[in-house]
């Protein structure tokens, strides 16, 4: 027996909406993990400045749409993310590159230190542990750094306004 023309359209139709739906696909994965900048071209989401420093730079990632947002520094990322309040901010995810150079660190499986020498002198280093950081490094928590982040704003627009 001959399908009919009706079921051969029919089965033409499911098969083309199977195809699409493959083509286009209803998984839409995001990428959480972090993405190297355009060095030397990329500018910091906050400032402006070029992202050239491969030790200090970091990276906020929005879980729910993957979208990255790249700092030269490690305080740039935390002054937006508080100064933004984007609606994701307590599920950001949060990497920084490596202070010695190994690569990229999630800060909060990772440790922050201080003080180091940064691009934009928030001084904050982060290390995948503790013992891989200099010894006269000081290991503080990311609430810390965030209090930080904020003295340091907080007093450079103060000598701003005082006309320093």
């Amino acid at each position: 027996m001959k399908p009919s023309k009706t079921f051969r359209t029919l089965m033409s139709i499911a098969l083309l909406g199977s195809a699409l739906t493959g083509l286009v696909g209803c998984d839409k994965s995001v990428n959480l993990d972090p993405v190297n900048p355009a060095w030397d071209r990329d500018t910091c989401t906050r400032c402006n400045m070029l992202i050239s420093d491969h030790h200090f730079t970091a990276q906020i990632v929005n879980p729910q749409t993957g979208d990255h947002f790249s700092f030269d520094d490690l305080g740039c990322a935390l002054d937006w993310l508080n100064k933004t309040h984007p609606t994701w901010a307590k599920d950001a995810l949060i990497y920084a590159t490596d202070a010695q150079g190994e690569g990229w660190v999630n800060i909060q499986k990772g440790v922050i230190a201080t003080p180091f020498v940064t691009p934009m002198s928030f001084g904050l280093g982060v290390a995948a542990s503790a013992d891989k950081l200099p010894t006269d490094k000081k290991v503080i928590t990311l609430e810390e750094a965030q209090a930080l982040v904020a003295e340091k704003i907080q007093s450079k627009a103060h000598h701003h306004a005082m006309g320093h």
